[in-house]
């Protein structure tokens, strides 16, 4: 008996930890059938003035990250921000296009789509605003990755 109590505590512990990524939204049109997910915003780096944070918007097919940072970079929305991230192996990507509208406010965040984006194997994470960028090292309780299989 005790080793079923043990291995019920584990799966439920386990189940637990797999998903413990918070949804501020989690919707399903009944009509359309319309899918609208968004994770809470968790670190994703540590840079020299702050930390990068983000967060993972989902509708229908196609995601997105929402990405601030603790450092004052300037502006989200702006014609040449982007954000880069560097692989294990060397690679990088570059998006270019962020689809914020332009917002100077501490709170706002740019965002970027990550529909085709490798998300395993990132190191390190570049953001660039309107005035500044940063580069930081991963860092956070949640991967990228993880936080996009929370949207899944």
């Amino acid at each position: 008996m005790k080793k079923v109590l043990l291995v019920l505590a584990v799966a439920l512990l386990s189940s637990i930890t797999m998903n413990a990524q918070k949804l501020d939204v989690n919707e399903v049109d009944q009509f359309t059938g319309k899918v609208k997910k968004l994770t809470s915003f968790y670190n994703l780096a540590k840079t020299d003035v702050g930390i990068i944070r983000g967060s993972i918007v989902r509708i229908d097919d196609s995601r997105f990250l929402s990405v601030t940072c603790t450092a004052d970079l300037g502006c989200v929305g702006a014609r040449d921000n982007y954000i880069m991230f560097l692989y294990e192996d060397g690679s990088s990507v570059k998006l270019n296009n962020d689809f914020s509208d332009i917002d100077c406010s501490n709170e706002a965040g740019s965002m970027y789509s990550i529909n085709n984006l490798k998300t395993e194997g990132i190191t390190h994470i570049r953001l660039r605003m309107s005035k500044y960028y940063t580069d930081g090292a991963v860092y956070g309780t949640y991967s990228l990755t993880d936080l996009v299989n929370a949207v899944k």
